[in-house]
């Protein structure tokens, strides 16, 4: 099963990929992250997530995830879409990225 982690409450993350998560068959909502711990909260509840956090970093450094989805846009979160792929972990944004020798290098 694999585990996803969501960062950030994004509207597109709460209507649209935490529902597919939650009917999937091959998937777990395991964690979710905002700035707002009681917001983290919240929506791991509503969705049946067994961990949720204050911080987008603690997220990012949990082994209790296998993959994060970033619902936001990529000048808000250009580092945090490195450090899962750094990491091995899988990560698919709301957002393409530019794709530059330099950035994927990085």
């Amino acid at each position: 099963m694999f585990r996803w982690g969501v960062l950030s409450t994004a509207k597109i993350g709460r209507e649209q990929l935490l529902p597919a998560i939650v009917d999937s068959e091959n998937g777990v909502l395991s964690a979710t992250a905002s700035r707002d711990l009681s917001k983290a909260k919240a929506l791991a509840e509503r969705f049946g997530a067994r961990h949720a956090f204050g911080s987008y970093e603690d997220l990012l450094a949990s082994k209790e995830v296998d993959g994060v989805y970033i619902p936001l846009r990529p000048r808000s979160m250009s580092s945090g879409r490195r450090r899962p792929l750094k990491r091995g972990s899988m990560c698919w944004s709301k957002s393409l990225w530019r794709s530059t020798p330099g950035t994927l290098r990085r």
